[in-house]
């Protein structure tokens, strides 16, 4: 009997020697992990206010089991958890009791937390490990009410965790704006629009910018005339506006992404992005050329023809600057932007390929 009480006795104060401190979670839902890491399988899920042993910690990960209990639940975000308090080796399973009492009065006399909608690092963590771009992250940040954990020490766990620069900056600025008096509606930072700033056509690269220099449509041609004449009409006479050279010298994919900004001449006569056509050039071997203009028995056409032109989305991102792009993806080949600049100007095309 004396020898059944001092083992007992003997694993009591074992047990205890392994609790380091208490922890509360903070944000709404956080994940226990089988192992240290985000990439295995949850083992459970602890909620806002839940109170924790930890028993080991690390630089970014605690090893935690129920308040009380021995046996480890798993490993959880050291960054999701307040600290309460310090664990000695001698710390009973009454005092631990008699803490949680005490820091859930503590909690009671606190103003109530909405969590539903409320993102928290851990979310971030998910949203990134599900592997969404950090656009779409940001994006989500911007539009939803969150309560982020951005010290010194946490940003350090968030960077060690993969996320890019740009979310944390996003998380950063998140926790300055909801430094505020309660009730004060968030309004998002809206992110800054990177544009060229002087007249011109652009074409959008990883590096910024690329000019495209614009050429005056001036050499026009009348293809099969002869059979035309022939055949009384009957085979089509067609007009081609020419371009010299099989290949345009700006080369971009297959998702260009333009920004067009009138000169002043073009602004003052009314020239916007509506003025812009993108066509698909028929290429020769030593020329570009665009059909403007057709004749012959039972056809009359003037002007580009629609079955040469591609669909365009435009918007105007800052007063007199917009940003163009195809509407689908383009197929390899020769393209040019086309644009009629007014009366007394003569048109203007940006030619570009796509490899």
């Amino acid at each position: 009997m004396v020898c059944l009480t001092l083992v007992m006795m003997s694993t009591t104060a074992g047990a205890q020697q392994t609790i380091r401190w208490q922890g509360v979670v903070k944000p709404s839902e956080v994940n226990v992990y089988s192992d240290p890491s985000t990439h295995v399988a949850i083992a459970t899920t602890l909620r806002q206010g839940d109170v924790v042993d930890v028993l080991e910690i690390n630089e970014a990960w605690c090893q935690i089991t129920s308040l009380g209990q021995s046996e480890p639940l798993g490993y959880v975000l050291r960054m999701n958890l307040d600290r309460t308090g310090v664990a000695s080796s001698h710390v009973t399973h009454n005092e631990l009791l008699a803490s949680k009492s005490s820091e859930t009065k503590t909690r009671a006399n606190l103003p109530a937390v909405q969590n539903s909608d409320v993102l928290t690092n851990n979310d971030i963590l998910s949203l990134s490990k599900m592997g969404l771009s950090s656009k779409i992250v940001v994006a989500k940040i911007n539009s939803s009410k969150c309560n982020f954990d951005t010290s010194a020490a946490t940003l350090q766990v968030l960077k060690g965790a993969g996320l890019d620069d740009s979310v944390i900056l996003a998380m950063v600025e998140s926790s300055t704006l909801n430094n505020r008096s309660e009730g004060t509606p968030r309004v998002a930072p809206a992110a800054p629009i990177n544009s060229p700033a002087e007249p011109g056509m652009y074409v959008a690269t990883n590096d910024g910018f690329t000019k495209i220099l614009g050429q005056i449509l001036e050499f026009e041609r009348s293809g099969s005339v002869l059979i035309s004449n022939l055949t009384y009409h009957i085979k089509t006479e067609k007009q081609n506006m020419q371009l010299l050279g099989a290949h345009a010298q700006c080369v971009t994919g297959s998702n260009p992404e333009f920004y067009f900004i009138p000169a002043k001449q073009e602004s003052d006569a009314g020239v916007n992005a509506g003025d812009l056509i993108l066509i698909r050039l028929e290429q020769k071997k030593e020329r570009r050329q665009i059909e403007v203009g057709a004749q012959g028995i039972g056809r009359a056409s003037k002007g580009i023809s629609l079955t040469h032109q591609v669909q365009l989305v435009r918007s105007e991102v800052k007063p007199s600057v917009y940003k163009v792009t195809p509407a689908a993806g383009l197929n390899k080949g020769e393209y040019a932007l086309y644009l009629s600049r007014g009366e007394g100007m003569a048109a203007y095309i940006y030619a570009f390929a796509v490899q």
